[in-house]
């Protein structure tokens, strides 16, 4: 069982966002579409981030009733895959076809990805605290970084 299991809907959606992702290693960013995000919540590990995404993720958008029953019969199979093999490119697009228009997930993966990645979202979250440059966080900059994210995208 989830910490987040049992609570009320606002506690569940607040939790993931209050995490230390050096302990929650997996996290996701997301919005309502592809380029604003809005929330960065951290998991476990896949498996606890595809029950989320599953149950959870799609109600603070918004989805009830046929529209939230449609959505999960659409990702039940990718909640499983994510849980078997990560948080995979090619699954997020897959997730994002489903999750549209209500949602977008814009990135998922580890820590270690966002102070180091060249992909676009992390040089962008990078480039927004190092004021223009999306060089790597260096070790002794990260905490500062972490701690900026979760003003800006947390509870």
């Amino acid at each position: 069982m989830h910490l987040w299991e049992g609570k009320d809907l606002d506690e569940s959606l607040r939790m993931p966002r209050r995490r230390d992702p050096v302990h929650f290693r997996t996290g996701m960013l997301l919005g309502p579409d592809e380029h604003e995000p809005q929330a960065l919540c951290w998991f476990r590990d896949p498996g606890e981030l595809a029950s989320y995404l599953h149950r959870i993720e799609p109600q603070r958008w918004g989805l009830r009733g046929p529209a939230l029953l449609g959505y999960k019969d659409a990702t039940g199979d990718l909640c499983t895959r994510i849980d078997m093999l990560g948080p995979e490119e090619g699954l997020r697009l897959e997730l994002n076809r489903c999750a549209a228009p209500h949602f977008a997930i814009l990135w998922w993966g580890d820590l270690r990805e966002l102070l180091f990645a060249p992909t676009p979202w992390p040089r962008r979250l990078r480039r927004d605290f190092l004021g223009g440059s999306a060089r790597a966080i260096r070790q002794e900059e990260a905490p500062a970084f972490v701690d900026q994210l979760s003003a800006r995208y947390g509870d």
